[in-house]
């Protein structure tokens, strides 16, 4: 977990330098970060990118930092409920007859 933790954040890092197109983890951040009558069942483009334009005053870094801190949080959650599903044993799905 802590490898894949470090490889996304490498790549998160590595993709702030590429300014000329809005990056995957913005889009996402959109689905989380909505106004009070924002309706949340509902998804288009054109809001997502408002929203990036909105932000840009903030800054790219902040929500690949965001993110990044979202990750680390539920790490060791995440670690736990990795370890309690291996430890299941496997059921054979296959369609033997």
């Amino acid at each position: 977990m802590a490898d894949a933790v470090v490889h996304i954040d490498n790549l998160l890092r590595g993709s702030i330098e590429a300014e000329t197109k809005n990056h995957p983890v913005l889009y996402i951040c959109t689905l989380f970060i909505n106004s009070s009558d924002e309706d949340r069942a509902e998804f288009s483009m054109e809001l997502a990118e408002e929203k990036i334009r909105d932000w840009s005053r903030i800054g790219r870094e902040f929500f690949f930092t965001l993110a990044t801190s979202f990750l680390q949080s539920i790490g060791d959650d995440l670690n736990k409920a990795t370890r309690t599903f291996s430890a299941l044993p496997l059921v054979d799905l296959s369609l033997k007859s």
